[in-house]
């Protein structure tokens, strides 16, 4: 209620044509959110990147939109909205401020860095996976598990992670108890996404792989200790639970195929767009 009346505030100050005379609205509301014992936070001027992996990055209306689209959209200044996460924690968030997008200068402070952090890190995930890979390879020569075979090193930390689903389906307070599908949370792992989950689900009894996470900021080497239930009883539930379960899934896919298709169309019949230049004489 505090933050609606402060966006009104915000809004005739601007409609004013007299703001000489007038100060521009403030508005406190961290010690409400204390004795409402909420936690505040404040993230200043963020980018989508900045975002991802975030709490509230990864928050959404249940719907279609995420917290990101929302912020970045339409959403006006000091309009109060909610958004809820994966493990149905809610956020009541405003924006303060918006700034036109831009690419920032490589001059501009703290730019630098970012630019140098960004490009150490793309460089090291061809060693990291090469390195990976050769660890694998030796875990797999000694015929023994991970823990006593690379695991024995100084620099290398190996845990369990406990059961997994490649997909799984949850019922928050944002969905309106309606089940929304979502990659399968790994212990121990930083953010898996689908390269993850494909190699670890390829893997038979046994044997080791190696997968990246979703950003592509970690490389793990896993071993297959065993899967339950069965892969029998698991084909017999696909083949007779209703397709409407599992749709969603393959969205990702479907797209990759749809462009994929449209891309080799598009060759095939040496299709070229051409714009018309108009002149100031033309209509």
């Amino acid at each position: 209620m505090a933050v609606k009346k402060h966006q009104e505030a915000v809004i005739h100050y601007e409609a004013s044509e007299d703001k000489k005379n007038q100060t521009v609205p403030e508005l406190n509301v961290e010690p409400l959110a204390k004795t409402a014992k909420l936690k505040f936070v404040r993230t200043g001027l963020v980018t989508v990147a900045e975002l991802e992996g975030t709490d509230i990055g990864l928050s959404g209306d249940g719907e279609s939109e995420s917290f990101a689209q929302k912020v970045f959209g339409g959403l006006p200044t000091y309009l109060p909205d909610v958004s809820w996460d994966v493990d149905a924690n809610q956020y009541l968030f405003w924006k303060t401020e918006q700034t036109e997008q831009r690419v920032p200068e490589f001059t501009d402070e703290g730019i630098r860095d970012k630019v140098l952090a960004a490009w150490r890190l793309v460089q090291s995930r061809e060693k990291a996976q090469s390195h990976a890979e050769s660890l694998a390879d030796e875990a797999r020569k000694s015929g023994l598990s991970l823990e006593d075979s690379i695991g024995k090193r100084d620099d290398i930390r190996v845990a369990r992670t406990g059961e997994f689903t490649w997909i799984t389906s949850e019922t928050t307070a944002a969905t309106q108890y309606r089940a929304q599908l979502r990659f399968g949370t790994v212990e121990n792992v930083d953010q898996p996404g689908p390269d993850f989950m494909k190699a670890a689900y390829a893997l038979k009894q046994g044997e080791i792989g190696v997968a990246m996470n979703q950003p592509q900021t970690a490389v793990y080497i896993m071993r297959l200790v065993e899967t339950t239930p069965s892969e029998k009883y698991l084909v017999a539930m696909f083949e007779t639970d209703p397709y409407y379960k599992y749709r969603a899934i393959g969205d990702g896919e479907k797209q990759k195929m749809l462009f994929a298709w449209i891309s080799n169309l598009r060759e095939e019949a040496g299709l070229e767009w051409k714009e018309r230049l108009e002149t100031p004489d033309q209509p």
